[in-house]
């Protein structure tokens, strides 16, 4: 069974959840308008959870490295009863997706049956604030010209989101 691992070959898992894409497209001739919410729901976690206290890294101080077991360093320093990091076990926490809005528009023209122009521009909007999704909306445009059957020219640029301008 999937709970017990696949055939006892996966671990098992540490939560359930549910998510949903939503969308709807349109073709107008030459033209595909398509909008649609991606992402919607959230996973519920009921295992291996754990929560850490920020702290203040001003106050940081220890005794050094005395060994060259840094493995042994390293667990000491992020124990919790003695370390630099303030961590409790928690029971369930539920985690929303991360939800965006998406609208784009394309256009196609086919110059002859092997060449083509395609070009169009997709706006992505961040719908919460979930680890994962983008910090602010993203526009992105790009185009592509069939020459041959064999050689395309494409470009493209991409402004927010979590990348600035590329």
């Amino acid at each position: 069974t999937i709970n017990n691992g696949l055939f006892g070959k996966l671990p098992e898992a540490v939560g359930k959840g549910l998510g949903v894409d939503l969308g709807f497209n349109l073709l107008l001739g030459e033209f595909d308008i398509g909008i649609a919410v991606t992402d919607l729901g959230s996973i519920n976690y009921n295992k291996n959870i754990y929560q850490i206290k920020d702290i203040n890294l001003v106050d940081l101080g220890g005794d050094g490295i005395d060994n060259y077991n840094i493995f042994e360093g390293a667990a000491n320093s992020f124990s919790a009863d003695k370390g630099v990091v303030e961590w409790a076990d928690v029971a369930e926490k539920k985690v929303s997706l991360p939800t965006v809005g998406r609208f784009g528009v394309s256009y196609t023209h086919k110059l002859t049956e092997e060449r083509k122009i395609e070009f169009g521009g997709d706006f992505v909007l961040p719908m919460n604030k979930t680890a994962g999704n983008f910090k602010k909306p993203m526009l992105g445009i790009g185009g592509d010209i069939s020459i041959l059957k064999w050689l395309n020219i494409s470009t493209g640029a991409v402004i927010g989101g979590n990348y600035g301008f590329n």
